[in-house]
């Protein structure tokens, strides 16, 4: 399972820990931040990549490919506001900002 953290050890970053259980979370991917409490919010889109906010304040979408240790940005958000919620239906990621009316949208890696 993978979920984000902006505190603790090796945060700000996406975490992974065993499904069956583990008390030992592993930090796979860094998000660098200068906004200590700018939330992470991640997804699983398709067998090859996980998708999150990143970027300075949290207002940008990047992807992490379960292999590497670092994340490819796979777009910038116009406005200037945190991401709220991430979905992808396979073929797309789709996410809002705060404050915003748009819902965003870029292909995804295959």
């Amino acid at each position: 399972m993978y979920y984000t953290s902006s505190f603790g050890q090796d945060a700000p970053a996406v975490f992974a820990v065993n499904r069956a259980g583990g008390l030992n979370p592993q930090a796979v991917v860094p998000t660098p931040t200068y906004c200590a409490n700018c939330a992470r919010t991640i997804v699983a889109s398709n067998q090859q990549a996980i998708y999150f906010s990143s970027g300075e304040f949290g207002q940008d979408v990047s992807a992490w490919d379960h292999q590497g240790d670092t994340a490819s940005l796979v777009s910038d958000t116009p406005a200037d506001a945190a991401v709220t919620g991430i979905r992808s239906d396979g073929s797309c990621v789709y996410w809002v900002v705060a404050g915003d009316q748009n819902v965003y949208a870029a292909p995804v890696s295959e």
